[in-house]
């Protein structure tokens, strides 16, 4: 076993502080994810849903990155990643209010769209503030930190069940709304690092012919 020093930021190599809010970020966005799966029946009885209609709500965020990877990466390319990523906070954040509330399937279907708008960040915009606020040799450990988010909140189930069965399952979309506002508190105080050069490239927005020939130099890159 590695005996990891006893100081976070020893480990690390680097202040914390802007991994930590990102990776907390991440974990907020899993619990609505997470929350919304797990308690879908409820949902699903409470707008008279089939259920293939509320299987098919819980896959509606993963579509919506799909269908905006390119104009959310575009975004943070020629803007303010840190803008972009509070926006993208604020829109899930907005999301969890709005689940709870719609009061028809239509709204609903909205809200959790939005809901997709937001994750996008954690997926494309996230990263890359990462590899420019941490230099290349931290990049394993700020990378392992901020993913870990993931499977660490899939016990938020287990607290999106508890608080649905003691308060009602709009309750546990409306509580998200607490720790998404402190977190988005503490990301607009991180300043945004700008673009690391590396290997001698000039940091300049490239055609997209030119960026994929220099990709495919990348063993890694399908």
């Amino acid at each position: 076993m590695v005996d990891l020093p006893g100081s976070f930021r020893h480990w690390l190599g680097a202040a914390p502080g802007p991994i930590v809010v990102l990776a907390a970020l991440n974990m907020a966005d899993e619990f609505d994810r997470i929350a919304f799966s797990a308690l879908s029946p409820e949902i699903r009885d409470r707008f008279g849903l089939s259920d293939g209609q509320i299987l098919m709500l819980n896959v509606v965020p993963g579509i919506v990155i799909l269908l905006t990877a390119g104009l959310i990466g575009w975004l943070s390319d020629r803007h303010n990643r840190i803008v972009v990523s509070l926006g993208a906070a604020a829109g899930w954040g907005l999301a969890s209010i709005g689940t709870g509330l719609a009061p028809t399937l239509a709204v609903l279907i909205v809200v959790r769209i939005l809901s997709g708008l937001g994750r996008s960040a954690n997926e494309i915009v996230h990263p890359s503030l990462i590899a420019d606020l941490y230099a290349e040799p931290q990049h394993p450990r700020a990378f392992l930190i901020h993913r870990l988010g993931n499977p660490v909140a899939q016990v938020s189930g287990l607290v999106a069940g508890w608080i649905g069965g003691a308060f009602g399952w709009t309750w546990a979309f409306y509580l998200l709304v607490i720790p998404t506002l402190l977190l988005t508190t503490a990301l607009a105080r991180i300043p945004e690092p700008g673009r690391r050069q590396r290997n001698g490239e000039t940091g300049k927005l490239l055609p997209l012919p030119q960026a994929v020939r220099l990709l495919s130099k990348y063993r890694s890159f399908p």
